[in-house]
């Protein structure tokens, strides 16, 4: 082994921290657009409300 030649050693709990903070971003990105498409959701059903009774 030449003494050249750059080491490139990540430790193996760095790559699981990597893995751990992408799929918690992943978690919140998937938690958000359920909460969105959950709000969406709901508008729609009160504008249907709202159509049916009031127009």
């Amino acid at each position: 082994m030449s003494s050249d030649s750059p080491v490139n050693y990540q430790w193996p709990d760095a790559e699981l921290q990597d893995s751990s903070k992408s799929y918690a971003l992943s978690g919140r990105i998937m938690l958000s657009s359920i909460i969105i498409l959950f709000v969406v959701v709901i508008f729609l059903v009160f504008l249907h409300l709202y159509a049916r009774w009031y127009v």
